[in-house]
Protein backbone atom coordinates (compact mmCIF):
# COMPACT_ATOMS: atom_id res chain seq x y z
CA UNK A 1 0.00 0.00 0.00
CA UNK A 2 1.12 3.56 -0.87
CA UNK A 3 2.00 5.86 2.10
CA UNK A 4 -0.70 8.92 2.40
CA UNK A 5 -0.63 11.91 4.26
CA UNK A 6 -4.10 13.01 6.41
CA UNK A 7 -4.72 16.53 5.17
CA UNK A 8 -5.93 17.16 8.43
CA UNK A 9 -3.42 16.39 11.11
CA UNK A 10 -0.50 15.68 8.92
CA UNK A 11 -0.09 12.10 9.94
CA UNK A 12 1.65 9.91 7.45
CA UNK A 13 0.08 6.52 7.30
CA UNK A 14 2.43 3.78 7.85
CA UNK A 15 1.95 0.01 6.13
CA UNK A 16 2.08 -1.37 9.64
CA UNK A 17 -0.94 0.63 10.68
CA UNK A 18 -3.26 -1.69 8.38
CA UNK A 19 -2.23 -4.63 10.38
CA UNK A 20 -2.19 -3.01 13.77
CA UNK A 21 -4.75 -0.61 13.95
CA UNK A 22 -8.77 -1.01 13.72
CA UNK A 23 -9.13 1.77 11.69
CA UNK A 24 -10.66 1.10 8.26
CA UNK A 25 -7.69 2.13 5.36
CA UNK A 26 -9.88 5.08 4.07
CA UNK A 27 -9.47 7.22 7.62
CA UNK A 28 -6.34 8.32 9.54
CA UNK A 29 -5.17 6.41 12.69
CA UNK A 30 -4.58 9.20 14.51
CA UNK A 31 -7.26 11.83 14.20
CA UNK A 32 -9.63 9.24 12.38
CA UNK A 33 -10.73 11.54 9.41
CA UNK A 34 -11.61 9.98 6.43
CA UNK A 35 -8.86 10.83 3.54
CA UNK A 36 -11.69 11.31 0.61
CA UNK A 37 -13.70 13.93 2.91
CA UNK A 38 -10.44 15.75 3.85
CA UNK A 39 -9.65 16.19 0.76
CA UNK A 40 -12.86 17.01 -0.07
CA UNK A 41 -13.23 19.79 2.72
CA UNK A 42 -9.84 20.79 1.54
CA UNK A 43 -10.56 20.84 -2.01
CA UNK A 44 -13.90 23.35 -0.71
CA UNK A 45 -11.63 25.20 1.13
CA UNK A 46 -9.10 26.32 -1.73
CA UNK A 47 -12.28 27.00 -4.10
CA UNK A 48 -13.80 29.16 -1.11
CA UNK A 49 -10.37 31.00 -0.74
CA UNK A 50 -10.14 31.11 -4.30
CA UNK A 51 -13.60 32.85 -4.19
CA UNK A 52 -13.04 35.08 -1.07
CA UNK A 53 -9.67 36.06 -2.95
CA UNK A 54 -11.97 36.95 -6.31
CA UNK A 55 -14.39 39.04 -4.26
CA UNK A 56 -11.06 40.41 -2.27
CA UNK A 57 -9.47 41.60 -5.46
CA UNK A 58 -12.90 42.71 -7.35
CA UNK A 59 -13.75 44.85 -4.00
CA UNK A 60 -10.24 46.23 -4.52
CA UNK A 61 -10.42 47.10 -7.76
CA UNK A 62 -13.54 48.97 -7.37
CA UNK A 63 -11.87 50.77 -4.36
CA UNK A 64 -9.24 51.83 -6.23
CA UNK A 65 -11.64 52.95 -9.13
CA UNK A 66 -13.61 54.87 -6.75
CA UNK A 67 -11.18 56.30 -5.38
CA UNK A 68 -9.44 57.18 -8.48
CA UNK A 69 -12.74 58.79 -9.80
CA UNK A 70 -12.68 60.89 -6.22
CA UNK A 71 -8.93 61.89 -7.39
CA UNK A 72 -9.67 62.82 -10.72
CA UNK A 73 -12.84 64.76 -9.45
CA UNK A 74 -10.83 66.23 -6.63
CA UNK A 75 -8.56 67.35 -9.17
CA UNK A 76 -11.29 69.01 -11.66
CA UNK A 77 -12.20 71.02 -9.11
CA UNK A 78 -9.20 72.42 -8.09
CA UNK A 79 -8.41 72.81 -11.82
CA UNK A 80 -11.66 74.40 -11.63
CA UNK A 81 -10.83 76.72 -8.46
CA UNK A 82 -7.83 77.50 -10.32
CA UNK A 83 -9.23 78.78 -13.43
CA UNK A 84 -11.57 80.64 -11.20
CA UNK A 85 -8.89 82.67 -9.32
CA UNK A 86 -6.97 83.08 -12.61
CA UNK A 87 -10.17 84.43 -14.03
CA UNK A 88 -10.73 86.84 -10.86
CA UNK A 89 -7.52 88.05 -10.76
CA UNK A 90 -7.84 88.63 -15.10
CA UNK A 91 -10.93 90.77 -14.15
CA UNK A 92 -9.50 92.40 -11.44
CA UNK A 93 -6.83 93.23 -13.74
CA UNK A 94 -8.77 94.02 -17.00
CA UNK A 95 -11.06 95.97 -13.88
CA UNK A 96 -8.15 98.46 -12.87
CA UNK A 97 -7.38 98.93 -16.57
CA UNK A 98 -10.44 100.13 -17.42
CA UNK A 99 -10.92 102.71 -14.34
CA UNK A 100 -7.46 103.88 -14.81
CA UNK A 101 -8.51 104.52 -18.66
CA UNK A 102 -11.93 106.26 -17.67
CA UNK A 103 -9.71 108.24 -15.14
CA UNK A 104 -6.83 109.25 -17.55
CA UNK A 105 -9.93 110.05 -20.09
CA UNK A 106 -11.85 111.90 -17.34
CA UNK A 107 -8.69 114.00 -16.14
CA UNK A 108 -7.91 115.02 -20.17
CA UNK A 109 -11.85 115.65 -20.52
CA UNK A 110 -11.62 118.30 -17.37
CA UNK A 111 -8.22 120.09 -18.37
CA UNK A 112 -10.07 120.37 -21.99
CA UNK A 113 -13.27 121.66 -20.43
CA UNK A 114 -10.91 124.07 -18.06
CA UNK A 115 -8.95 125.50 -20.68
CA UNK A 116 -11.94 126.03 -22.96
CA UNK A 117 -13.38 128.19 -19.56
CA UNK A 118 -9.92 130.01 -19.61
CA UNK A 119 -9.72 131.26 -23.24
CA UNK A 120 -13.50 131.75 -22.54
CA UNK A 121 -12.91 134.28 -19.83
CA UNK A 122 -9.93 135.66 -21.65
CA UNK A 123 -12.10 136.68 -24.58
CA UNK A 124 -14.87 137.86 -22.41
CA UNK A 125 -12.11 139.89 -20.03
CA UNK A 126 -10.26 141.30 -23.24
CA UNK A 127 -13.61 142.12 -24.61
CA UNK A 128 -14.72 144.17 -21.42
CA UNK A 129 -10.85 145.98 -21.56
CA UNK A 130 -11.79 146.91 -25.37
CA UNK A 131 -15.06 147.97 -24.22
CA UNK A 132 -14.10 150.17 -21.22
CA UNK A 133 -11.20 151.47 -23.70
CA UNK A 134 -14.26 152.40 -25.98
CA UNK A 135 -15.84 153.89 -23.51
CA UNK A 136 -12.67 155.80 -21.79
CA UNK A 137 -12.32 157.06 -25.67
CA UNK A 138 -15.87 158.04 -26.13
CA UNK A 139 -15.69 159.79 -22.78
CA UNK A 140 -12.78 161.59 -24.04
CA UNK A 141 -14.10 162.78 -27.39
CA UNK A 142 -17.42 164.16 -25.04
CA UNK A 143 -15.02 165.64 -23.25
CA UNK A 144 -13.16 167.22 -25.95
CA UNK A 145 -16.51 168.07 -27.56
CA UNK A 146 -17.90 169.96 -24.40
CA UNK A 147 -14.90 171.57 -24.22
CA UNK A 148 -15.00 172.74 -27.70
CA UNK A 149 -18.37 173.77 -27.58
CA UNK A 150 -17.84 175.33 -24.38
CA UNK A 151 -15.03 177.65 -26.04
CA UNK A 152 -17.18 178.00 -29.24
CA UNK A 153 -19.85 179.79 -26.93
CA UNK A 154 -17.18 181.54 -24.69
CA UNK A 155 -15.61 182.96 -28.25
CA UNK A 156 -19.01 184.09 -29.87
CA UNK A 157 -20.01 185.63 -26.65
CA UNK A 158 -16.23 187.61 -26.81
CA UNK A 159 -17.44 188.32 -30.06
CA UNK A 160 -20.88 189.62 -29.79
CA UNK A 161 -20.33 191.71 -26.97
Amino acid sequence: MNKKKCLKCGYVRHPDDDELSFVEPTKCPMCLASYELAEKELLEDEQLRKKLDREYEYERTKQKRELAAQLDSAVARDDILKKSRKNKILLGTASAIVFLIIISVWQDHNEKVNREEMQRQQVIAAEQARTQAEQARIKEEQKSAAFIEEYMRELKKKKDT
